[in-house]
């Protein structure tokens, strides 16, 4: 029996270690069940967040092209006041090139007026120098008319005295 007793203990050792190597395949099952479900929670989660994620980012592109969208309206709005702007610009500009126009046009005929009333001013004093030239010369023959009258006057006054002179005496 001994043939029969090796044999048994043979298969009692076969047995036991497919037994064992049975175990330890229930074991790295278990384990492997547990990683793999460690790992569909994690891939759980990842998904999870890779959604929470996209919908963020989502979120944040809808925000974006809406503030874009405002942001283009407020520049198309600031682009219609800078024409506004530039049209009331040049507009100012054209008048105030004007107004210096008529300024310049109004100064040309004061500046022709004061030189005609300067050249006037001059003829007027040479007028008044030859007129006063004039009664200064007046004024010089009326003092020799004068002096004569009153020589003349003065010499008749003796010719009446010496002529009384005589028929008195």
């Amino acid at each position: 029996m001994t043939q029969s007793s090796d044999r048994l203990d043979r298969i009692e050792a076969i047995l036991a270690n497919v037994a064992e190597r049975q175990q330890a395949a229930e074991r790295w099952h278990e384990f492997f069940q547990i990683d793999l479900e460690a790992m569909r929670q994690r891939q759980e989660q990842a998904d999870v967040n890779l959604r929470e994620s996209i919908s963020d980012t989502v979120t944040m592109i809808v925000d974006l092209a809406e503030q874009q969208q405002e942001t283009d309206q407020r520049i198309d709005v600031l682009r219609q006041q800078q024409t506004e702007t530039d049209q009331r610009f040049n507009t100012f500009l054209e008048d105030a090139r004007a107004d210096r126009q008529r300024a310049d046009e109004r100064e040309e005929r004061t500046r022709q007026r004061l030189d005609a009333l300067r050249q006037q001013q001059v003829e007027a004093d040479q007028r008044f120098n030859i007129l006063l030239e004039e009664a200064r010369e007046d004024r010089r023959r009326n003092e020799q008319e004068h002096s004569a009258f009153v020589e003349n006057m003065r010499t008749m006054f003796l010719e009446i005295t010496r002529i009384w002179q005589r028929l008195t005496g």
